[in-house]
């Protein structure tokens, strides 16, 4: 890693606390900013404010699961780098995922090394403009689209709200 911290965020989204704390640690050490939840719900308030975000994610997560998380999150943006770091090793497991639209499927125990490149790349990738002619006259401020609730940031990227939210 270049001495200069990336101007992104890493979170992981893993719901084992000593394994997160433990992969946050080691990736900090190598120089990434980390931010790290327990369950989706946490990180889709997290990522509705900062969208720079590269995403590590389990699969067996309490309550949403990583593949709908995986599902929600290609759906609504494109450039987002998601990687898959969990126990489900098999075949369709991986497949499946992939199919989803991660970018990588790591099995634990993994490379602490490789996940850095993997994160390094999918961190360099720009965030997805706006169709300029899409411009609404309020941009640059948030918004709130109901049925089904959105929160709509500045730079257009969408995060679904739950009922609760």
């Amino acid at each position: 890693m270049s001495p200069n911290p990336p101007d992104y965020t890493v979170a992981i989204v893993e719901d084992e606390a000593i394994l997160r704390q433990e992969l946050a640690f080691q990736l900090e050490c190598l120089g990434f900013t980390v931010a790290p939840f327990a369950t989706a719900a946490e990180f889709y308030r997290y990522l509705a404010v900062h969208p720079k975000t590269v995403v590590v994610l389990d699969i067996g997560l309490v309550g949403e699961d990583g593949l709908s998380v995986c599902q929600y999150l290609r759906a609504n943006d494109l450039n987002l780098g998601i990687v898959f770091v969990t126990a489900c090793s098999l075949r369709s497991d991986r497949l499946a995922g992939l199919d989803l639209g991660a970018d990588a499927y790591l099995v634990k125990p993994i490379d602490i090394e490789e996940l850095a490149l993997i994160l390094k790349r999918l961190g360099e990738r720009p965030l997805t403009a706006p169709n300029p002619t899409s411009r609404s006259p309020d941009d640059g401020r948030w918004r709130l689209e109901e049925n089904p609730a959105f929160l709509i940031a500045p730079n257009q990227t969408r995060i679904r709200l739950s009922a609760n939210e």
